[in-house]
């Protein structure tokens, strides 16, 4: 009674709709019935099977192993599906196993059983095998046609980009050409206008000591001792230092007199910048314009300096240099406006890197440092390739001591970076870390050291800025 009921629901498969219920009842008593659990395998590769299973209820996926030993599905089968190597001369040996998904039931015949069966039945085995073989076949070839035309789809696609990528290229190629001629251009017509001329020929030059000073801290690796030989040779030199040292800004207890004690106690380049800032201002108006000039080119100097300290690829000197000299251009535009009041917005038009170059040029500046000023803006145009070898460091510290001062003066945790600032942070050796990382994990740390060496607005700076990230974090 049982079985009775138990074979009436399974001849009720699309498989059996054209077998009567006593040829059913015959298939199944050639047969036998496996229950199958999810998670076991009707068939384990490398098992030899010469039976053939009709798929009466459940799920099954056919498994297999690749040779780094992860599993691969090529294929499933649920109820109505055969399967199995009935028709082979010998056993078949699996190179793959069919697991059940979920709890199963098969119906299995061994060829004996199956030729054991009245003729119309074992063809009518024979019939829906064949029927589903080629069912999967058309299935396969329908799968690998539609595998086809999205490979073709994907190749042409792949075509498109590698032609839009060459575009692209082209197209910034012939940009940078663009940009690099431009600034050629732009070069030879200031050099040549007798409007700059006229100007940069009225600014008075620095003091002489300043290009030995320059030298000799830059190029010639100075001492202490050479520093202050130089200091003591110009009284007013020796005199500056002294008296920044002993200022209120520094807050010393004893007067410092000695003049080592005095450069040792601020460093070199806050020396080196005094001397330069304070020869500045002999050469510039003393207004608010510059004064704010003069403050912003100080916190780049000191930020330069440290930066070319802690990626070790250029002079710290040379660096606190170029940075406390990049915005002389700047004050050329102010002259130029002082001088030409009804010509104010079409002065501020004039590329103030260009200017400060010419300046420097003009003063006999070493080359280093004037072309610095010149390509200081590249990073936003041009990656490094496309500048002079010698140049690209320098240029690389003083766009990274913008980035900083920006993260420094506005509180901002991911300040805006140049379209190429990746590639110049990779010339100064540290592409593994942002910007703004770099400034929090190594250059804050070292100027927090040296703070009371800094100048007081710049100490008052980092003092706020500390305050505010502390504030931001309770």
């Amino acid at each position: 009674m049982i079985f009775a009921r138990k074979k009436k629901r399974e001849s009720t498969l699309p498989l059996f709709k054209d077998l009567d219920t006593s040829d059913v009842h015959r298939l199944f008593k050639a047969g036998s019935v496996m229950e199958i659990s999810k998670g076991d395998a009707l068939i384990s590769e490398g098992d030899t099977q010469d039976a053939l299973f009709i798929i009466l209820s459940g799920r099954f996926r056919k498994v297999k192993k690749a040779a780094s030993g992860q599993e691969k599905e090529s294929g499933n089968l649920s109820a109505g599906d055969i399967y199995g190597g009935l028709f082979s001369d010998e056993n078949i040996s699996y190179d793959f196993s069919i697991i059940a998904e979920t709890n199963a039931k098969v119906l299995s015949l061994s060829d004996k059983s199956l030729g054991s069966l009245k003729p119309e039945l074992q063809v009518f085995v024979y019939k829906k095998m064949n029927l589903l073989s080629a069912r999967r076949i058309q299935s396969h070839l329908r799968s690998e046609a539609v595998f086809n035309d999205k490979t073709r789809k994907l190749n042409y696609e792949l075509r498109k980009m590698a032609q839009n990528e060459m575009a692209v290229n082209r197209r910034n190629k012939s940009l940078s050409e663009y940009v690099k001629n431009s600034f050629i251009t732009q070069r030879e017509i200031y050099e040549e206008s007798e409007l700059v001329n006229e100007v940069i020929n009225k600014i008075p030059r620095l003091p002489p000591y300043i290009n030995k000073l320059i030298n000799t801290l830059v190029y010639e690796n100075a001492s202490i001792d050479q520093v202050v030989d130089l200091a003591l040779s110009d009284p007013s030199l020796s005199a500056l230092i002294l008296k920044t040292v002993n200022s209120p800004a520094y807050g010393l207890k004893e007067k410092i007199t000695d003049m080592n004690h005095a450069v040792l106690y601020l460093g070199f380049n806050r020396v080196y910048s005094l001397v330069i800032e304070s020869s500045l201002k002999k050469s510039m108006p003393d207004s608010e314009d510059f004064k704010q000039i003069y403050y912003h080119s100080n916190i780049i100097s000191t930020l330069g300096f440290e930066i070319a300290l802690l990626c070790g690829t250029e002079s710290p000197v040379l660096a606190g240099t170029i940075g406390i000299l990049h915005d002389m251009g700047k004050s050329v535009v102010m002259l130029l406006q002082r001088n030409h009041p009804k010509l104010r917005l079409l002065l501020d038009r004039l590329d103030h890197t260009m200017l400060g170059g010419l300046l420097l040029k003009r003063w006999d500046i070493p080359e280093d440092i004037y072309l610095a000023l010149q390509y200081q803006d590249f990073p936003c145009f041009l990656p490094p390739a496309e500048l002079p070898k010698e140049q690209v460091v320098s240029v690389a510290v003083l766009y990274l001591s913008h980035v900083c001062f920006e993260a420094l003066t506005k509180g901002n945790q991911n300040p805006v970076e140049a379209a190429f600032g990746d590639l110049y942070m990779k010339a100064l050796k540290k592409e593994e870390i942002s910007p703004a990382e770099l400034f929090e994990i190594e250059i804050m740390p070292s100027l927090d050291k040296k703070l009371h060496t800094l100048p007081k607005d710049f100490r008052n700076l980092i003092i706020q800025y500390k305050k505010s990230k502390a504030e931001k974090r309770s």
